[in-house]
C-alpha cells in the first residue's frame, strides 16, 4: 500500500538539526596535511582574506622591489664616482697635471662600503619588521603554524621532551615556511 504523504529528505529537512562537521582549531594543528587542509577548505574561497593575503604579498614584494631598487641606484652612484676619479686621473694626464694629487684621496669601493653596509643594516632592519608584521597579521587570520599555541612548541634544547602533538621552533620555522608558500600560489594574482 502507498503512502500519501510526500517523500521527505532526510538531509535537506529545515526542522532536522544538522551536523556540522567539527571546526578544525588552526591553533592547535602541527602538521602539515590538516594545515594544508584547513587552509583549502576555510581560505581559499573565502574572498576577506584572499583580498588581506594578496594585499600582504603585494606589499612584501612592493617593498623587497623597492629595497632592491634603491640598493643598485646607491651601487650605480658609488660607481659613478669611481668611473668619474678615472677619468679625472686620465685627463689630468693627458693635460700634463699631477695626478699624485687624486691617487692620494681616491674614491674607492673602500669609502664607500660603509654607506652600503649602513643601508643592507637598515633594509634588513626594515625586512624584519615587515616580517614580524606579516607574522602577526597571519596569526591574527588563524593561518595554521602561525596562530599555534605556545605550548605546542618546545624549545630545541629540550626536543627530549616532545609530546603528542608538539613541535621544536625548527620545525615550526619549517612548516611556516612551506605555509607561505602554499599561500603565494594559492592567492598569487
Amino acid at each position: 500500500m502507498k503512502s500519501n504523504r510526500p517523500a521527505v529528505n532526510v538531509t535537506s529537512d529545515p526542522r532536522r538539526p544538522q551536523t556540522a562537521a567539527p571546526k578544525v582549531d588552526p591553533s592547535k594543528i602541527t602538521t602539515w596535511p590538516p594545515a594544508q587542509k584547513y587552509v583549502i577548505e576555510q581560505f581559499y574561497g573565502n574572498a576577506t582574506i584572499a583580498s588581506k593575503v594578496k594585499q600582504l604579498i603585494t606589499n612584501q614584494h612592493s617593498q623587497e622591489r623597492r629595497c632592491w631598487a634603491e640598493r643598485e641606484a646607491l651601487v650605480a652612484k658609488h660607481n659613478g664616482r669611481l668611473e668619474k676619479q678615472r677619468l679625472a686621473v686620465e685627463l689630468l694626464g693627458i693635460l700634463g697635471g699631477s695626478v699624485g694629487a687624486v691617487e692620494q684621496h681616491p674614491i674607492s669601493c673602500e669609502n664607500d662600503k660603509p654607506e652600503l653596509e649602513n643601508y643592507d643594516k637598515k633594509t634588513h632592519r626594515m625586512m624584519q619588521d615587515l616580517a614580524v608584521l606579516i607574522d602577526r597579521e597571519l596569526k591574527a587570520m588563524g593561518v595554521p603554524f602561525f596562530a599555534i599555541k605556545h605550548e605546542l612548541v618546545v624549545l630545541e634544547e629540550d626536543k627530549a621532551g616532545l609530546e603528542g602533538q608538539q613541535i621544536d621552533r625548527g620545525e615550526l620555522r619549517e612548516l611556516q615556511r612551506k605555509m607561505l608558500k602554499l599561500l603565494e600560489e594559492l592567492f598569487k594574482d
